[in-house]
């Protein structure tokens, strides 16, 4: 049997032929879905190993953050005192020199 196009191809051929190619565009759709599949698997478990990471450091990051605020808190506690113990010190220093002159009314003029 004759085409229109001169050829003898039957139509349970041409059928044939088009079942054919689209077998091997199925096989080749579903080679390319194995491949993005693993793919994504992959890129999953690249992601959930970034999600830990980043809590990671998250958590270490709040923990430096917490340590930094109580030595912050140390370091005010220690000035506050420091400054009182200069106070204090100037305050005994005064008291020293006035019981010196006290004792002894010219050793302010050698001063």
């Amino acid at each position: 049997m004759t085409n229109g196009n001169g050829s003898s191809e039957s139509r349970l051929d041409r059928i044939e032929r088009i079942l054919e190619s689209m077998a091997l565009r199925q096989d080749f759709i579903f080679q390319q879905q194995e491949i993005l599949a693993r793919q994504l698997q992959e890129t999953r478990a690249i992601v959930d190993s970034n999600a830990r990471s980043i809590q990671a450091w998250e958590a270490l990051i709040e923990q430096n953050r917490v340590e930094a605020e109580e030595e912050r808190s140390r370091l005010q506690v220690a000035v506050l005192e420091l400054i009182e113990a200069n106070q204090q010190n100037r305050l005994d220093h005064e008291l020293f020199r006035r019981r010196i002159e006290a004792i002894d009314p010219q050793s302010d003029s050698q001063d």
